[in-house]
């Protein structure tokens, strides 16, 4: 019997491909085996478009992704009703299951098998869902949102961070420690600019950096002689780097 995947699943697995691309793929999984032909199951090319049957679902492998936010993010896409997943799709993961049958919450799946090393999805019964070839949008799951603009990214923490880009000169107001590691590259930097610092930047706030800013205060002679890092030391050094 001719068959094909349903032109949803090709893009689906094109993106979590480039998503992932170290994944394993020891459990995916199109069309059924004997035993998914003996019964009715959605890997069996039963839909049949133009004479030929289509599959329209799909095991993707957990191992090497995030399989928890990608069987979330499907589900998030049927609550919100798209026709690729509307109607008759589903999704099942770590012996749970996500449908229309309720309002695609997830709820216990008791099959023999719990779907713990795949993740299974089954596509709308409709050839203009099962077909759609429009992004699944998988390239940003599981990953950081970026923050709000003007939001100070190190809020909250006991030593805040330099960021190479920076502007918001609030978040240079603090001491930094030798030995303690944070993005300091910019100063690094900075301090390279007038030669007080002529390493490669590593963004280690070390013995190196910790010299080189002494160094720099002694040249400019600074109200303080110390290795402690403020918005002003951050200020004078961009205003110097400026002029070369």
């Amino acid at each position: 019997m001719a068959w094909r995947t349903a032109h949803a699943i090709d893009a689906l697995r094109a993106e979590i491909n480039l998503r992932w691309p170290q994944r394993s793929k020891v459990s995916d999984g199109t069309i059924g085996d004997a035993a998914h032909a003996s019964r009715n199951s959605d890997h069996n090319p039963w839909v049949k478009v133009n004479g030929v049957g289509v599959v329209r679902a799909i095991d993707i492998t957990a191992e090497g992704i995030d399989p928890t936010a990608y069987a979330e993010h499907l589900r998030a896409l049927g609550k919100a009703g798209d026709p690729r997943l509307v109607p008759g799709g589903y999704v099942i993961w770590n012996k749970r299951i996500a449908s229309e049958r309720q309002g695609w919450a997830w709820r216990p799946y008791t099959g023999a098998n719990g779907h713990t090393r795949h993740i299974h999805l089954s596509l709308s019964t409709k050839p203009s869902g099962f077909d759609s070839r429009a992004s699944w949008g998988i390239s940003g799951v599981a990953r950081p949102k970026p923050a709000p603009p003007g939001t100070d990214p190190n809020k909250g923490r006991v030593w805040r961070q330099f960021s190479k880009n920076a502007t918001d000169d609030s978040i240079y107001n603090m001491r930094l420690k030798p030995g303690q590691r944070w993005q300091v590259s910019e100063l690094q930097m900075l301090l390279h600019k007038r030669d007080f610092y002529r390493d490669e930047p590593d963004g280690v706030y070390g013995p190196v950096t910790l010299s080189a800013v002494i160094a720099f205060k002694d040249a400019a002679s600074w109200r303080d002689r110390s290795s402690i890092i403020d918005a002003d030391v951050i200020g004078a050094l961009r205003a110097l780097a400026a002029k070369k």
